[in-house]
């Protein structure tokens, strides 16, 4: 039996699915066309909708959202080539970045976040720093650009980090970077806020 279901229940259904699409960019053109079929014209308008076929959405859904989800993680796997992984959370400096004057004189605490896709294999076997890179030497680096000279922006501050860190360490092949402002000037706002970059040496070919 058809029933009108609520076009606000449909729209927030759609709106999700959407987002979800777009924000992991891993949804398929087939799983958002399974959303954009059953939530369709009809549907947002208040024309009669199947319960049946509500039911039956979410299966549609997920299947192609699996098979979507299947070829990501290939694609993961092709871009870091199944690399090894150094990682560093939480480093913790103080700043001088910012677009207000307070910012770039009185300063506040940025915190960095760092994946480096290097090959740890030989270092693994042979149990010597010499053949890895070393936390301490990343650490020095990291601090030495949220340290120095101030920049407007922290997108700024995380592309110098891993300019600086693909020049000092060749072994380095990618790298993600999150850099956090713990206190952003916005009334109202206690929490931090950052951005994240992803780069891979190739980026930066002369490492200058």
């Amino acid at each position: 039996m058809a029933r009108r279901l609520p076009a606000r229940v449909l729209r927030t259904l759609g709106k999700y699915c959407e987002l979800h699409a777009e924000s992991d960019r891993f949804v398929s053109s087939s799983s958002l066309g399974a959303v954009r079929r059953f939530v369709g014209a009809s549907c947002l308008s208040r024309a009669p909708c199947s319960l049946t076929a509500l039911w039956k959405f979410p299966t549609e859904f997920n299947r192609s959202l699996s098979s979507s989800s299947k070829d990501h993680d290939t694609r993961v796997q092709e871009r870091l080539g199944g690399k090894d992984r150094m990682i560093l959370r939480g480093c913790k400096f103080q700043g001088y970045h910012g677009v207000l004057p307070e910012e770039k004189t009185l300063g506040q605490k940025f915190v960095v976040d760092l994946d480096a896709w290097l090959d740890l294999k030989r270092a693994a076997e042979t149990d010597d720093l010499a053949h890895s890179v070393s936390y301490a030497d990343v650490f020095s680096v990291i601090g030495k650009v949220v340290e120095g000279p101030g920049h407007n922006l922290v997108e700024s501050v995380a592309n110098e980090i891993v300019r600086s860190l693909f020049k000092a360490f060749p072994e380095i092949q990618e790298l993600r970077v999150r850099i956090y402002k713990l206190s952003a000037p916005i009334s109202g706002f206690s929490d931090k806020v950052g951005i994240e970059i992803y780069r891979t040496s190739s980026d930066y070919v002369d490492r200058s």
